[in-house]
């Protein structure tokens, strides 16, 4: 498969800051954009969280701070999937990845999005560009390689609290030029265990 790197690439909620005020910082704009594109790259095409269509991805290589949620490659999709207590949700609506800083800010001048969580509004985040590494395994979808790269990422980014157990709907609406992602989470959040 080829490398989706250079290649708008939409998702949803990682560790930044949300336009909701009140919503805490959870990791500084470029470590949260390097750790939601390795994470989207740790899994080989048959388990990657951003194909799954299902949910049943949902838990890879997720990190212990902060739960990423995921757009798709293109199209709509709808997951089920049990989040940890205590875990804020973090991921972009839509990304983008260029070899150039220019080129990241000419894709997201396209890009917009909307996300709702249990049926309210949610505000975006602009990230980037900025200068990232990228850490995947080998056959990954989004690098095609274990080797470690450099690009420049930037995109809309949304964070939402950590969610109070039981189930909540969260929808994402992602758009570059040409391109669309829709996702509607299911998320079961587990009671805090003692």
């Amino acid at each position: 498969m080829r490398s989706l790197l250079p290649v708008l690439l939409a998702a949803l909620v990682a560790g930044c800051t949300s336009a909701v005020p009140g919503t805490p910082t959870t990791a500084a704009e470029p470590d949260v954009q390097a750790r939601w594109w390795t994470w989207a790259a740790s899994s080989t095409e048959e388990r990657n969280p951003v194909l799954d269509a299902t949910g049943a991805h949902c838990a890879e290589d997720q990190p212990a701070d902060l739960w990423f949620v995921a757009g798709t490659f293109g199209g709509a999709v709808e997951r089920t999937c049990e989040v940890p207590a205590g875990r804020a949700l973090v991921g972009p609506v839509v990304n983008f990845t260029s070899a150039t800083a220019a080129g990241c800010e000419g894709a997201l001048a396209n890009g917009s999005g909307e996300v709702t969580f249990d049926g309210e509004p949610l505000g975006t985040r602009r990230l980037g560009p900025a200068r990232v590494t990228i850490r995947g395994v080998a056959g990954n979808v989004v690098t095609g390689s274990a080797s470690a790269r450099q690009t420049y990422a930037c995109g809309l980014w949304v964070t939402v609290p950590p969610p109070s157990p039981g189930e909540h709907e969260l929808v994402i609406d992602g758009r570059g030029e040409g391109f669309r992602t829709t996702v509607r989470y299911r998320l079961v959040v587990a009671a805090a265990s003692d």
